[in-house]
């Protein structure tokens, strides 16, 4: 048994030493040949390259697989009219508008559900090309046109269209609240419709800001007119929207038939009115909503004057506002300064 595991062993010495004989092309004092570091090739996988034992040979055989294998679409810094290009998707501009909510677009219904469409437009607007939607009001079945806004390409900014004063808002923009009985209460009600009905006294400016009495004053039709600051009306244009908010459209024409303001030259003009006091003096005032249906709003006042001698009366007024086309508006407002 010894001697059959010595012959054994001697055999695999020889088999071992056959193996690992030195190869005329390695380098002198080496007794292992040092296999070289192969980089991945881009055409196909490294196990496909014919690996030699000479590393001048591997290096040729590297440049050769490189420069046939890899496409010429790759290599090239130009890209290849053959290859397909993909088009950026058309944007959706009404689900854009729709992330904004009812009060920063400025609409009059908080919680009403606006329509939107596509109005197939464009418009540079502070050096971006924005995309118009139009918006509808829908009542009973029709729709009513109210604006087109405006959405910059990434959908951060929205713009309103002005078209009369053909100008653009960004949004949100600060505006006059729209008359709704359902959600203002009365001191909200009559405090902006009182302020907007008495700056058309025929005997004061008191209810008028932004009226620049440094200017010289403008005549027109005989009459002396100094120009309005205040951006919130400072046209026509801007007038009308905020008296359009509470009044109808008989009242608010009445009421800009008087000439008390007036447009020239793109310039708002007030007709200037020395100031004067009521007489009787008003000394209370006390309001009610008396009556309130899906389209009906009536509201009673009573006011109480004083007079000189000392007297006092009250005296009631009604006003009476209704909803058309989903917006409430006053169709009955008496002139704060003929109820006494």
């Amino acid at each position: 048994m010894k001697r059959f595991t010595a012959a054994l062993a001697a055999i695999l010495c020889l088999i071992a030493a056959g193996c690992s004989g030195d190869n005329d092309n390695s380098p002198s004092g080496n007794t292992e040949a040092e296999s070289p570091s192969l980089p991945p090739s881009i055409g196909e996988p490294v196990s496909s390259i014919e690996v030699t034992t000479s590393t001048d040979d591997i290096s040729e055989e590297i440049l050769s697989v490189t420069s046939e294998q890899v496409p010429e679409e790759i290599v090239s810094d130009e890209p290849s009219s053959d290859m397909p290009t993909q088009e950026s998707p058309t944007l959706d501009v009404t689900k854009q508008i729709s992330a904004f909510d009812n009060a920063f677009l400025g609409l009059p219904s908080a919680d009403k559900v606006y329509i939107f469409s596509d109005a197939v437009k464009t418009a540079e607007i502070d050096g971006l090309i924005c995309r118009a939607v139009s918006c509808y009001d829908e009542h009973e079945g029709t729709l009513y046109y109210m604006c087109d806004f405006y959405i910059s390409p990434d959908g951060s900014r929205v713009y309103r269209y002005y078209e009369q004063e053909e100008r653009f808002a960004i949004l949100p923009e600060e505006q006059l609240t729209r008359l709704d009985p359902t959600r203002q209460n009365l001191d909200e009600i009559f405090s902006a419709s009182a302020k907007l009905y008495s700056m058309f006294h025929p005997y004061s400016n008191g209810a008028v800001d932004g009226v620049d009495y440094e200017s010289d004053p403008t005549e027109i039709n005989g009459e002396t007119y100094v120009p309005i600051t205040n951006t919130a009306i400072d046209s026509k244009a801007k007038l009308l929207d905020a008296l359009d908010r509470y009044f109808s459209g008989e009242i608010v024409t009445a009421l800009m038939d008087t000439n008390k303001f007036i447009e020239q030259d793109g310039v708002l003009y007030v007709r200037d009115c020395s100031g004067a006091g009521y007489n009787p003096t008003l000394e209370s005032i006390e309001r009610e909503l008396t009556e309130l249906t899906e389209n009906t709003a009536v509201f009673t006042e009573y006011d109480t004057f004083q007079y000189e001698a000392g007297e006092t009366e009250v005296k009631e007024v009604v006003y009476r506002a209704e909803k058309h086309n989903g917006l409430w508006r006053f169709t009955d407002y008496t002139a704060p300064w003929t109820i006494h």
